[in-house]
């Protein structure tokens, strides 16, 4: 459980604050902060998304795909949450929040396969360097 609390907490957290009419929050004056909120705020959810699909051993499949299905399940909840808001007053449902959603989603993917691939060489570079002192 300990690797889905995250995930749980982001969602609840989410659908929690979509809830409030957006005139309960203070407004930010500046062209596209409500853009980088949602960028913000499901690179976050991609995040936890990816943590607990990787550490989750009941389904193989999932655990193995683990970035798609956490780019696909952080997708669709952006969507869910911009169909919640249009019942909510105050609040709209806007297909160019969705997009800043999915595009916080692919830029966490970018993160995740950079560190990947980092860590990666780092490992092998000091793999390669125990076996070239051996020899």
């Amino acid at each position: 459980m300990k690797y889905h609390f995250p995930v749980v907490i982001v969602c609840i957290g989410i659908f929690v604050q979509s809830s409030f009419s957006s005139e309960a929050y203070p407004k930010i004056e500046f062209e596209l902060s409500d853009k980088i909120v949602h960028f913000c705020i499901y690179l976050v959810l991609l995040f936890a998304f990816y943590y607990s699909f990787n550490n989750q051993a009941k389904f193989l499949l999932i655990n193995k795909y683990s970035l798609l299905f956490a780019f696909v399940f952080t997708s669709l909840y952006g969507a869910s949450d911009e169909f919640h808001q249009y019942f909510v007053p105050g609040r709209t449902c806007e297909f160019n929040d969705w997009v800043a959603n999915v595009t916080g989603a692919l830029f966490g993917i970018v993160i995740i396969l950079i560190y990947k691939k980092f860590s990666k060489n780092k490992n092998n570079n000091s793999l390669n360097t125990v076996y070239d002192q051996s020899k």
